[in-house]
């Protein structure tokens, strides 16, 4: 077995789940902080651009449409026209 071969081996650089976990974690940590920021540079702050969004899903009922026109990527809109908490927080029916 050459350098080449041991140095480049899949199985040396596999991850473990503990080092997938936390790759998840940092990603998601990274998508709330662009979040974050993003609502800092909304005019007229969090709240009027809410209502600004559940005004035009109101029009469209369609949250593709609602992104288009508000400019704002789909977590956003989801959870400012309330179905994140929806699903958050409705039982499924399951015991």
């Amino acid at each position: 077995m050459g350098f080449f071969t041991y140095a480049y081996s899949p199985k040396r650089h596999q991850q473990t789940p503990k080092m997938k976990m936390t790759n998840m974690v940092s990603s998601r940590l990274d998508e709330e902080i662009s979040i974050l920021r993003s609502w800092k540079q909304m005019p007229g702050g969090y709240d009027a651009v809410s209502k600004r969004v559940n005004e035009s899903y109101a029009e469209t009922q369609d949250i593709r449409e609602t992104m288009k026109e508000t400019g704002l990527p789909f977590d956003l809109v989801w959870e400012m026209v309330g179905f994140k908490d929806e699903f958050d927080f409705v039982e499924m029916g399951e015991d």
